[in-house]
């Protein structure tokens, strides 16, 4: 899509519509009602990359960015990538001349870049407790970019990337759909509106058992602490965030941030770890269905069997070394069954083997098949 069609599904995504244009090479886009905005109206190229088309356009992205309280870099990187845009906004008696102690500025980028890489880790490694940052997510994280900050409060934008594969040098041996930076920009623009409006902002705290799916299906235990401790950074004010994209805009605001609320989502961070570091001891029989490893000569390589293991059928993951990782390569070849025990923990869409005592083509001795 072009900058101008860009900037029609925008402003189209919220809420503006066309209306009758004098000149037939134009888009007379009107605001709607409930954005107080009177007789403004925006004119709009149906030509397409055109110079004069990119000129009208990019002489509105100043005028337009402040009636979306965006920066026009923010406003003009949104439509030029498609990305998505994260703002930041911290109000307290320290920002309120658009100024932020270095101290304080630091420990929030720090933080943020925790959760960053914790939303990243998530996807790419689909396990709610990643202990070790995979390559998937500092790549990510390489492709974002700070953009020019706004005045006032305290506004740090965050140009997130958009259509970069996570892994784009991944080594694998079968077809799977891959995951792509929209899906860690999704799942940080989930989690931070839930936070806050289900456990900071909800006075009697939040209502654990009210979950409607188990929390390790959609919640990174890392992310979230992340999340929490940033937060924890403003300790007088307020902390908001606001995503957009061509498509939406979403705000996250914590209103006045007090102790009570700190303690809620540190509460229900601590409650979150504790509800998946829960482990039960597996066997699993089953067949080989996905191999993946960036060096079979090396011990972070991972095997996926689908296979029974006690009442239940499924996935179940598995890291193994290079010596395991051969005889599985044969396994997943032949079509032969493999066998697996150790302790497990479960996860959004399958098991996961975080110890593994045995791996191999005939079940143990050790192993009563139930």
């Amino acid at each position: 899509m072009s900058l101008a069609s860009h900037l029609v599904a925008f402003l189209a995504a919220r809420g503006w519509r066309e209306g009758d244009s004098p000149r037939p090479a134009f888009r007379r886009i009107l605001p709607p009602e409930s954005a107080g905005l009177g007789d403004y109206y925006v004119i709009a190229p149906r030509e397409e990359n055109t110079v004069e088309s990119v000129r009208l356009v990019q002489s509105l992205i100043e005028p337009l960015a402040s009636v979306f309280d965006l920066t026009p870099t923010a406003l003009e990187a949104l439509l030029r990538s498609n990305s998505a845009i994260v703002s930041i906004q911290q109000r307290s008696t320290t920002t309120s001349d658009g100024s932020v102690p270095f101290p304080v500025y630091s420990s929030l980028i720090d933080h943020l870049k925790k959760f960053l890489l914790s939303s990243a880790s998530f996807i790419a490694e689909e396990d709610p407790l990643v202990g070790r940052i995979p390559e998937e997510a500092r790549y990510y994280l390489s492709r974002c970019s700070f953009l020019q900050s706004s005045v006032g409060s305290y506004v740090t934008n965050v140009r997130l990337p958009e259509g970069d594969l996570l892994a784009p040098d991944r080594l694998q041996f079968d077809q799977e759909e891959p995951k792509a930076s929209e899906d860690v920009n999704d799942t940080i623009q989930e989690i931070v509106p839930w936070a806050f409006d289900a456990v900071l902002n909800r006075p009697f705290g939040f209502d654990f058992s009210a979950l409607p799916v188990p929390a390790d299906e959609i919640f990174s235990v890392d992310a979230f602490e992340a999340l929490s401790t940033l937060v924890g950074t403003v300790r007088d004010g307020e902390l908001n965030f606001t995503f957009n994209t061509i498509q939406a805009s979403i705000t996250a605001k914590s209103g006045e941030l007090t102790p009570a609320k700190l303690g809620r989502l540190n509460e229900f961070a601590k409650r979150l770890r504790s509800s998946v570091e829960d482990q039960e001891e597996i066997h699993v029989a089953g067949r080989i269905v996905e191999l993946r490893s960036r060096n079979p000569d090396k011990n972070r390589n991972h095997v996926y069997i689908f296979g029974k293991f006690g009442t239940h059928e499924g996935i179940v993951a598995i890291r193994v070394p290079k010596r395991d990782y051969s005889v599985a390569g044969e396994a997943h070849v032949s079509g032969r069954i493999v066998y697996a025990s150790g302790l497990a923990r479960r996860m959004r869409t399958q098991y996961r083997i975080t110890k593994l005592k045995y791996f191999g083509l005939e079940p143990p001795p050790f192993w009563e098949m139930r």
